[in-house]
């Protein structure tokens, strides 16, 4: 089949004077986007500039030296200077899955008390990953965030979010204003659990000062490391052992968290806090297809390129 547009004289001249104006200006601008399934349109959103104040490259597929990498987007870091060791596109806002509930987890311990007790009852249709509260259920604060940073229960989650004070729009944009506090510049939530939503995204950078603010909190902390964790029902007794969905946590000691996600969007996305002796380095992997394989990669490049000196 052969396509025919029929213009007039002035419409093809428009068209072509168009055109030119763009080449001489450096061309059209590539935009980042995703297929929405439902409607079979390219949805795109800005890439925004990186931070102003972070001066790091940005390797091209050729330039990137980790051929075995994945990751449509990684960044290594230390987690106190900020130091950018290496990173592929971290300023590439992507989909962020459950990693999301780490800022869940910090607008949680900003709005309720630890021992408060929520009702489960607005998490039974919750969709994804969830750790299978009963009908009828109450659940202290302190074990939901437990539930979402170490089973990423995505009905905790919806428990959180739906007993806000302002409802479960008023979680979403305290979720928003905390990264905007946070300088997150290129992050937006649209819900508390990471499932796949066009107007949630961020970056690997983002990702990285999001992660430090959780090592921050000592609560926090120690739950994105903890392996097994049991938790109950206030009102029955009724125990629930929640185990880590970071496989890399149970197979090496030097990993203490922090954070997995996936989702058809996202692909695999991964945030760990690598620790060796008194040294500690965040590791971010997005987009990827193998978010552990990806990590120990870049452990491997850790450890054959990185030396700590000691100030005198």
């Amino acid at each position: 089949m052969r396509l025919r547009f029929n213009l007039r004289p002035d419409q093809l001249f428009a068209t072509v004077l168009c055109c030119l104006l763009l080449l001489l200006q450096g061309g059209f601008e590539p935009v980042e986007g995703f297929l929405d399934q439902q409607s079979e349109k390219m949805i795109s959103y800005i890439s925004f500039q990186p931070y102003p104040q972070v001066i790091a490259p940005n390797y091209s597929v050729l330039d990137d030296p980790f051929t075995n990498v994945s990751a449509r987007s990684y960044l290594i870091i230390d987690p106190d200077s900020a130091t950018i060791l290496k990173s592929r596109n971290l300023f590439l806002p992507l989909h962020p899955a459950s990693t999301v509930k780490l800022m869940t987890a910090l607008v949680a311990f900003d709005t309720y008390e630890l021992d408060q007790v929520l009702a489960a009852e607005s998490a039974q249709n919750a969709l994804g990953n969830k750790v299978g509260f009963t009908r009828g259920a109450a659940i202290s604060v302190k074990d939901l965030l437990a539930a979402i940073l170490v089973n990423s229960g995505n009905d905790a989650a919806e428990i959180l979010a739906n007993n806000h004070p302002e409802g479960y729009q008023g979680f979403i944009d305290q979720m928003n204003q905390k990264a905007t506090q946070l300088s997150m510049h290129q992050t937006s939530f649209a819900n508390p659990t990471g499932i796949d939503d066009y107007r949630q995204l961020t970056t690997s950078w983002d990702l990285s000062i999001l992660a430090r603010e959780i090592l921050k909190n000592p609560l926090l902390s120690e739950l994105i490391s903890t392996k097994t964790f049991q938790i109950k029902d206030q009102l029955t007794g009724y125990q629930y052992n929640l185990y880590n969905t970071n496989q890399l946590l149970h197979q090496l000691d030097q990993i203490k968290g922090m954070k997995t996600g996936t989702t058809v969007y996202a692909q695999q996305v991964l945030v760990s806090l690598w620790q060796e002796e008194d040294h500690s380095l965040l590791i971010v992997v997005m987009g990827s297809l193998d978010r552990y394989a990806d990590t120990l990669e870049l452990i491997e490049w850790i450890k054959e390129n990185v030396v700590w000196i000691e100030q005198q």
